[in-house]
């Protein structure tokens, strides 16, 4: 199977606030079976819906665990004040 046919999909909708993920990506993969094994109630392994013999993995969990998250964008007066305080530590006054 070619790279750019490894995907990974994620579904949910409002009514039942589950969502489900089925993916190829190895990260991702360990990831949803670590979270699988503290939190099996939560987090549900299920059949893959296409292509398991090829290596996905599927699970359900609440919807409200997807999260969209933009790294941060720092002004540079904010990236130099950070790296002033980053040199500032450990350094005590007194």
């Amino acid at each position: 199977m070619r790279l750019d046919e490894k995907e990974t999909t994620i579904v949910f909708d409002e009514k039942d606030k589950v969502a489900h993920i089925q993916t190829y990506n190895g990260r991702l993969k360990k990831r949803l079976a670590k979270i699988h094994a503290e939190r099996p109630d939560e987090c549900k392994e299920v059949k893959p819906y296409f292509d398991e013999e090829e290596g996905a993995a599927a699970y359900t969990f609440p919807a409200k665990w997807l999260k969209i998250n933009p790294p941060r964008q720092l002004s540079d007066e904010q990236r130099r004040a950070l790296s002033e305080n980053f040199r500032n530590v450990g350094k005590f006054e007194g």
